[in-house]
């Protein structure tokens, strides 16, 4: 059962089988985009294989606006990891055969440079599933949409990481997208 719709009218879908995935996205929209239209998000990513491994590092323009982010990563038999950037907010929803992992730290610096607190609650946590929201305290006065993460995979892990941000050379330096 997918979390969302398929997402092939997104800003990069791909589809593949046997083939590794392993993509590094800095989003950006200038500040005057931001959105009125609360059904639809500004950046969509759907990453589907089979048989190969996943990776993606998603980060933000220091000067962009912020975003809204639906993102979709499925395997089979191979790890799917993801690593977002500080200014993800929205639902996770993580699922597998072998174990999920999320790993976030809420000692992170607001990046709006607004000193707001960050708030990770993985609210279920299972061997195979583990699901939750990421959000900034206090929120925003007009809210913005929602971000939505789904990753899964059969007989291997799936791993987000919701901590700083991470470059595909820094990720892979600390072991953070070990799929190459």
């Amino acid at each position: 059962m997918r979390a969302f719709p398929p997402l092939c009218s997104c800003s990069i879908c791909s589809d593949t089988f046997l083939s590794i995935l392993q993509s590094a996205i800095t989003l950006y929209a200038p500040p005057t985009s931001l959105s009125s239209d609360i059904s639809q998000s500004d950046f969509s990513v759907s990453a589907i294989t089979a048989n190969a491994p996943i990776s993606i590092a998603v980060n933000h323009r220091d000067d962009s606006a912020p975003t809204n982010l639906a993102l979709q990563a499925e395997s089979s038999f191979a790890p799917v990891v993801v690593s977002l950037d500080p200014n993800f907010e929205g639902k996770f929803h993580l699922e597998s055969g072998m174990g999920t992992e999320v790993f976030y730290s809420t000692n992170v610096v607001d990046p709006s440079g607004r000193g707001r607190l960050r708030m990770v609650d993985v609210e279920d946590r299972r061997l195979s599933e583990a699901s939750g929201r990421v959000s900034w305290v206090p929120s925003d006065p007009k809210p913005r949409p929602k971000g939505l993460v789904s990753l899964r995979t059969r007989s291997a892990k799936a791993v987000l990481y919701l901590e700083e941000k991470c470059f595909m050379s820094s990720c892979l330096e600390g072991n953070r997208l070990p799929l190459i």
